[in-house]
């Protein structure tokens, strides 16, 4: 393959349209390879460790982080009603809370939910991971809620506490589950699975993280944030309290960066009272709107299933009172994330969700009614 070094060589000794052909070619390859993502890690055989396989079956077991919080457990009890047989590691702060909050899954599938409840800012990943064959991240150190705090006084967690002080390597670089959380899960997990070449080309995402819309918008340029108003001008943005956008961006960009089969979802504003409704996913860090934790577990659990979804960074948010529609198709036609992070924003989309705002001069609340 020629380079552009390879170009000047030979110069002197082809036509002038073979070498603006032959610099064209080499610009183009320079391109892709700063452009294009790297792809998923590749091993040669299994042995020893988890075989990654496109999808959900009974013989996976997927560990589910935050699993005691408001949107981890409707992931769990989404995972356990579209994935016969699968087992679901639930993973939470504390057992009890654990038990409350999985209580109706508990009840109908005991015998498929393996419950570890711990504190991720001070554990050994590689027992969290033992045997996963795919991960959906939806702990965060900022969520408010009981799987948000490593400051739960449990003998388990005062433990894990003394053990991470004997052992720093247990513990959290920043203590942040969003970003040193996130790196450290995703390379134990490149650690101890297995893609092998023949399931390459139908691999589905195997570790699913929900992190948020906005995430990279505290760091656009002026000009960006004036060409993107109506996205850049939101409260989250403004405020960022304890650089939450800043610190989930870091948590993308090592799992992007780790070598795993992964998928990003951001979703927009989170509203309980909201109805179910149509998906929109879009690429670019613009959308606003709103969704429902239900129909974003829905879609966290969908991914899993989508190869259409592999090394994609997308914002969602749904249109209440439209019904649903496969997403297989969407997913396929976003782009793929770059080396850099995510696809930057662009005219058109920004310009399509505004002519989905009820108004027409700003983007999408999540409702198709006005």
């Amino acid at each position: 393959e020629m380079t552009k070094g390879a170009v000047r060589d030979v110069s002197a000794s082809v036509d002038m349209p073979e070498l603006v052909a032959l610099k064209r070619l080499a610009a183009e390859e320079k391109q892709s390879a700063d452009v294009l993502r790297p792809p998923p890690t590749v091993r040669q055989n299994a042995e020893g460790l988890v075989r990654l396989q496109p999808g959900v079956s009974s013989s996976d077991l997927v560990l589910v982080t935050g699993a005691d919080g408001r949107t981890g457990r409707l992931v769990v009890e989404e995972l356990l009603r579209r994935c016969p047989g699968v087992r679901v590691r639930a993973c939470g702060l504390e057992e009890t809370e654990l038990r409350r909050a999985l209580a109706s899954p508990l009840a109908e599938f005991s015998e498929q939910i393996e419950l570890l409840p711990c504190d991720l800012t001070f554990i050994n990943y590689d027992d969290v991971l033992e045997g996963c064959s795919a991960v959906i991240w939806c702990a965060s150190s900022f969520s408010g809620g009981a799987s948000a705090s490593s400051e739960v006084f449990s003998l388990e967690n005062i433990y894990q506490q003394i053990m991470a002080k004997l052992d720093p390597d247990k513990a959290l670089e920043d203590g942040k589950l969003d970003s040193s959380g996130v790196r450290r899960a995703s390379s134990q997990f490149l650690r101890s699975t297995a893609l092998l070449p023949e399931d390459v080309d139908a691999i589905t995402p195997k570790f699913v993280l929900l992190s948020s819309a906005a995430v990279s918008r505290p760091s656009w340029s002026e000009s960006r944030r004036t060409e993107f108003a109506a996205s850049a001008d939101i409260p989250i943005v403004k405020a960022n309290p304890q650089n939450i956008l800043g610190t989930k961006l870091i948590g993308e960009q090592a799992l992007r960066a780790s070598g795993v089969p992964y998928c990003i979802v951001r979703p927009c504003g989170l509203n309980d009272e909201l109805p179910p409704g149509r998906f929109v996913l879009t690429a670019g860090d613009l959308a606003t709107g709103r969704i429902a934790r239900s129909d974003l577990a829905e879609l966290l659990v969908s991914v899993l299933l989508e190869p259409g979804g592999l090394g994609k960074t997308f914002e969602a948010f749904t249109l209440a009172g439209l019904p649903k529609r496969p997403i297989g198709g969407v997913l396929a036609a976003l782009p793929a994330d770059e080396m850099s992070g995510s696809p930057p924003p662009d005219a058109a989309t920004y310009t399509l969700l505004t002519q989905l705002s009820p108004t027409g001069t700003g983007i999408p609340t999540g409702t198709a009614s006005s």
